[in-house]
């Protein structure tokens, strides 16, 4: 089963710089990596988009634990892949008002119901960081 989407607003850099497709980056090795686990991994990539530098998270996850597609089934009622599940999670913040990341791209492979891999490519937000948000607010937070 395959499961992809592309942003339409990046298509052509994304062609510019030879990523097409799932496979191209499921295994691309361009960028930092900045986390690896034996499920996900997460890389920051930067492209130049016709003179305007554009940075983007890359999140892999391999073969995730059956808990995890479980839970990601038991909330959103189909099967879905990890990546997918994160897109619904930040697509229902942003309805709601409240800023979170931007999916750029989604993509995902199946072995019947069984999620084998996925990805997540996101936007680099321009915003404050919740860590470092509490910390430089923290005297002004009310105390509930």
């Amino acid at each position: 089963m395959l499961n992809d989407w592309v942003s339409s607003r990046f298509e052509a850099l994304f062609q510019r710089e030879g990523l097409i497709g799932f496979d191209a980056w499921y295994t691309t090795d361009r960028g930092s990596l900045l986390q690896r686990s034996s499920r996900r991994d997460v890389s920051i990539l930067t492209f130049d988009d016709e003179g305007t530098e554009r940075t983007f998270f890359l999140k892999r996850f391999h073969r995730p634990h059956i808990k995890d597609m479980w839970f990601a089934f038991q909330n959103s009622l189909r099967i879905m892949s990890q990546a997918e599940f994160e897109r619904s999670n930040s697509d229902l913040l942003r309805t709601l008002g409240v800023g979170s990341l931007r999916p750029v791209m989604v993509g995902s492979r199946f072995l019947g119901a069984i999620e084998r891999c996925s990805i997540l490519l996101t936007e680099q937000l321009e915003s404050i960081q919740l860590p470092e948000y509490v910390i430089t607010h923290w005297d002004t937070m009310p105390p509930e």
